[in-house]
């Protein structure tokens, strides 16, 4: 099958170095198989961001309609698995020092997942939450429970 010139094998590898180039990512530990301009990312990244980097970059290719993210965090280094109270520390620190992010943000962190709640007055500050929470070590997953607009 053929994307708007591309191969899915052309795809794939065009996505594939893309992956490789981005500064923000270690992209050895990721497979992209494409059908019909739809990506699906399979493998593992060290932390929430860099899945979510991967995405932002396959989805930077020409020819690209969609990205399936199933990349897995898995964290690699023994430091990286902290206890949930020292992530949840670093979090909140992250978001005090935000002027973006309002006080009545809160987070809980459990298995690494943090779930974030609380209200925003606008959409992008709940996303500097998120941005900022998913960027702190040892977090693999965010539940955005933070109102907007309240």
């Amino acid at each position: 099958m053929r994307t708007r010139g591309r191969s899915n094998k052309s795809l794939a590898d065009v996505v594939t170095a893309e992956l490789y180039w981005d500064p923000l990512l270690d992209a050895r530990t990721i497979a992209v198989p494409a059908d019909d301009g739809k990506v699906t990312m399979r493998g593992t990244v060290g932390t929430l961001a860099e899945k979510h980097e991967a995405k932002a970059a396959a989805e930077r290719v020409f020819g690209i309609v969609s990205v399936d993210n199933g990349l897995e965090v898995q964290l690699i280094d023994s430091d990286a698995a902290r206890n949930d109270a020292k992530t949840r520390a670093d979090i909140l620190q992250a978001m005090m020092r935000n002027r973006v992010v309002p006080s009545s943000v809160n987070v809980e962190v459990e298995a690494g997942v943090a779930t974030l709640s609380g209200t925003a007055a606008l959409p992008y500050q709940r996303d500097e939450a998120k941005t900022l929470a998913s960027a702190v070590q040892g977090v693999v997953g965010i539940v955005d429970e933070i109102a907007v607009g309240d």
